[in-house]
């Protein structure tokens, strides 16, 4: 039987959720044993519109990152926020609260 492949995607954030990953050190080896990372911007170049699960952080501000959500949804079987920013906008929230100009 195959890995799943796993895509990490990062929106409007500090990348700390993905850096946390990262910072697994040997650890992040039973991490790959079991799932195959096909696309992890932290921790690799390669990109993939093949996976079956995606790792969401960062806020959705933009409507062109709702856009971007709906694709990455459509493509994955498991669709898994993570972090404070992608569950409940976090910092970068704040800004919806203000006019801009």
């Amino acid at each position: 039987m195959s890995k799943p492949k796993l895509a990490i995607f990062d929106f409007a954030c500090c990348e700390g959720c993905q850096l946390q990953i990262v910072n697994l050190e040997e650890e992040i080896l039973d991490l790959i044993s079991v799932l195959n990372p096909v696309e992890w911007r932290e921790a690799m170049s390669e990109q993939s519109e093949e996976y079956d699960i995606a790792l969401i952080e960062g806020s959705i501000t933009r409507p062109e990152d709702e856009e971007r959500l709906r694709k990455i949804r459509e493509r994955a079987k498991i669709l898994v926020a993570l972090g404070s920013c992608a569950t409940i906008g976090g910092v970068n929230k704040i800004k919806n609260n203000f006019d801009l100009d």
